[in-house]
């Protein structure tokens, strides 16, 4: 019989091993997430065509082109 007291339950080590998570696990804190910006409601600006194109094409001959100088 002292034998059988002995010998653990099917299932009651991972009672046990439940218990220390659950005990650790209030330890832990989760991080805060930082609130996003507020934006001011800005209206977008909107570019005429020939602007845009030529702000993107100082872009690519910036980004790609370097040694090029026009």
């Amino acid at each position: 019989m002292a034998e059988e007291e002995k010998r653990s339950k099917p299932g009651e080590a991972a009672l046990r091993n439940m218990q220390l998570l659950k005990a650790e696990s209030s330890v832990f804190k989760v991080p805060k997430v930082p609130q996003k910006k507020r934006s001011d409601n800005k209206q977008p600006i909107v570019l005429d065509e020939d602007v845009y194109v030529e702000g993107i094409a100082k872009i690519i001959q910036r980004d790609f082109f370097r040694t090029w100088k026009s």
